[in-house]
């Protein structure tokens, strides 16, 4: 269940990174977290580069991650990410739906 859900995570924050990059490199969206908002002000590669390697770090700390407490974390956090995931859905549908 672990090695599942830290996968999902390198999944879904590539996809939530790209989109992101997207969406507001062509002004459709904003950046929620002010620090990656920072970040991407500053370069799209740079935000991309950070964002794509926090979720692997976390892979590379899996065998470490063993407490109760971490497990439930990442149950969270994936959980989060699928409603990321939904607004970057809603917001695509909206923008292309007039296309």
């Amino acid at each position: 269940m672990q090695l599942f859900c830290v996968l999902f995570i390198v999944v879904v924050n590539s996809l939530d990174a790209f989109l992101t990059a997207y969406g507001t490199h062509y002004g459709i969206i904003g950046e929620a977290n002010p620090l990656m908002n920072w970040l991407l002000q500053q370069s799209e590669t740079a935000f991309l580069l950070f964002k794509l390697s926090l979720p692997l770090v976390l892979l590379f700390l899996l065998p470490w991650l063993v407490s109760k407490a971490i497990q439930r974390l990442l149950v969270v956090t994936c959980a989060i990410y699928c409603c990321v995931l939904s607004l970057h859905g809603i917001w695509l549908f909206e923008h292309f739906k007039w296309i």
